[in-house]
């Protein structure tokens, strides 16, 4: 474990809070275990706390202080499994608990997926011409899914299913923002 926790988070020293925060928001997305492949569980774990243990220094102000004056053990660094998943239902929201709200990021999202499977099914209203724009969509919507979601498994299947005739009507987009949104959707508004 690294007691650099400025470069855990990937941040500079001056940084202010609202970088601390966006950080430790976009690594623990990419970092959390229920989004890694199997192989990859353990390493992204011990990441996953790792990440928990230095926000949780960086992100109080007191004990950012008490840290950049005497180093991790001064500032109480000790950070356990649970204690890492109690900080990223703090930031995030529980699985239990309401979503993120839906005007904000998320919701702009979605509706992005929304509109790329929706461009996607067009194809079918004009047969011969659609598919020739079929050609030209699929690798545009594999890259907006790609960079937006970060999901190459499904910007690869949203490239073929674009390309193979008949098959547009996959929701691609909309399955790439549930695996990293669905999560966060209370348990009543599951069906």
């Amino acid at each position: 474990m690294s007691d650099d926790f400025y470069a855990v988070l990937g941040v500079p020293r001056e940084c202010r809070a609202e970088a601390i925060n966006k950080a430790y928001r976009k690594k623990a997305l990419e970092l959390h275990p229920d989004r890694v492949a199997p192989d990859l569980r353990e390493q992204a774990h011990s990441r996953f706390v790792e990440l928990g243990r230095a926000y949780s220094i960086l992100s109080d102000p007191g004990r950012r202080a008490a840290y950049d004056a005497g180093g991790a053990v001064a500032a109480g660094a000790a950070t356990t499994d649970a204690a890492a998943s109690a900080i990223f239902e703090h930031v995030f929201g529980s699985p239990l608990g309401p979503a993120p709200p839906f005007f904000g990021k998320a919701g702009l999202l979605l509706g992005l997926a929304i509109a790329v499977d929706a461009i996607g099914v067009c194809s079918f209203a004009l047969p011969v011409i659609g598919e020739f724009f079929d050609v030209l969509w699929a690798p545009a919507s594999a890259f907006i899914i790609r960079s937006v979601f970060q999901d190459t498994a499904l910007a690869g299947l949203n490239f073929l299913e674009e390309l193979l005739p008949g098959l547009d009507f996959i929701p691609t987009a909309c399955i790439a923002w549930a695996r990293q949104y669905g999560r966060f959707v209370p348990k009543w508004l599951h069906w």
